[in-house]
């Protein structure tokens, strides 16, 4: 299982590709670290990603400041509009630092982002700076059951870096500073565009649509079940929606992706609903899982939804029935162990 650590440096590795040569000062020579590009960064989140594949750790070519600069190294494209990713990566590659703040950035529910903003807003100024976020950014990626050592070289290092996320959010002369709206704006830009692209994985013809098999193929992948039942509960699905069924489209599918990536609250949400242990009809569901994303749930993705996991067919959904399906999609992609835990006294958010 290779998301088991999401913020570890192993599977930064294996995806990573770049090894950046800092500038030499005196006799000594340059700083070198492991850097990747931003789709290398998706396929790092996306189980059995199609578009593209780790190349192993030890395996990365050499790269300058220079040459970053200069834009002599190739690097993959994505081909979402108004892309965010492609935005960042015609900047620069990103560092462990950054790769582990985005992934934080994608497993904070939309309604505790001004959480996460305000984390990093050190002097409560309700703006952060290059030195704020270096400074909270690399607390966050080198730590081992707690935040690690920081120093002002650690910091020095940090802004000077050729980081294409640094040079997005700060400008190259990092003289810009992140408004609270800008810091929404990157999750919802980022989210955005990491949705589509998983959609892609599936729509490969292009038409906007993807099957109910596709679908729950999406929700199933790499969860920890054996592979005789994942093949049962998908052709449970495809016997009623065959090949040319409804349907899911996008925005259905998008919509449910913020349900998923808040799974902690619809668990939640669902325990307090069904206090009686008697499960959650269709309706009661489809309200929960709106409150959690934002956004209306489709009606279809429910019905497909009850389909795949109701299987004593009583209309109504049980926790333990739920539970492991959003535990593995957001284990399989690290969201959860890149949230930001928050503790008031005795409640844990």
């Amino acid at each position: 299982d290779w998301s088991s650590d999401v913020c570890s440096s192993d599977l930064f590795n294996y995806f990573a590709s770049y090894l950046h040569i800092g500038p030499s000062s005196g006799s000594g020579r340059g700083p070198r670290n492991m850097m990747m590009t931003p789709l290398e960064f998706f396929a790092a989140i996306t189980p059995d990603c199609q578009r593209l594949h780790g190349v192993g750790a030890g395996v990365h070519v050499e790269v300058t400041e220079e040459e970053i600069r200069a834009k002599k190294i190739a690097i993959d494209t994505s081909p979402v509009k108004d892309s965010v990713l492609n935005k960042i990566g015609e900047l620069g590659l990103l560092s462990y630092e950054d790769y582990c703040f985005l992934v934080s950035l994608l497993s904070t529910p939309r309604r505790y982002i001004e959480t996460q903003f305000n984390l990093f807003d050190v002097t409560g100024s309700q703006s952060i700076d290059v030195k704020e976020f270096s400074f909270v950014s690399s607390k966050m990626a080198h730590k081992a059951g707690g935040f690690g050592s920081y120093t002002d070289q650690d910091q020095a290092e940090k802004m000077a870096s050729s980081s294409g996320l640094l040079n997005y959010m700060f400008g190259i002369n990092r003289d810009k500073v992140v408004t609270k709206e800008d810091f929404k704006k990157l999750q919802t830009d980022l989210l955005g565009e990491i949705i589509e692209l998983e959609f892609l994985e599936y729509d490969k013809d292009n038409s906007g649509r993807i099957s109910e098999a596709d679908f729950v193929t999406f929700l199933l992948k790499n969860g920890r079940i054996t592979s005789k039942r994942k093949a049962a509960l998908i052709k449970r699905v495809q016997s009623k929606w065959p090949s040319k069924g409804r349907g899911v489209s996008l925005a259905s599918f998008k919509k449910f992706f913020y349900v998923l990536a808040g799974g902690v609250e619809l668990e939640r949400a669902l325990f307090f609903l069904d206090v009686e242990g008697i499960g959650v009809d269709k309706e009661e569901f489809r309200k929960i899982s709106s409150w959690v994303s934002g956004m209306d749930t489709s009606d279809h993705i429910v019905e497909v939804l009850f389909t795949l996991l109701d299987g004593d067919e009583d209309e109504r959904l049980q926790g333990d029935e739920l539970t492991p399906v959003l535990k593995d999609w957001t284990h399989s992609r690290g969201y959860d162990k890149g949230g930001i835990h928050v503790s008031l006294g005795e409640i844990r958010i």
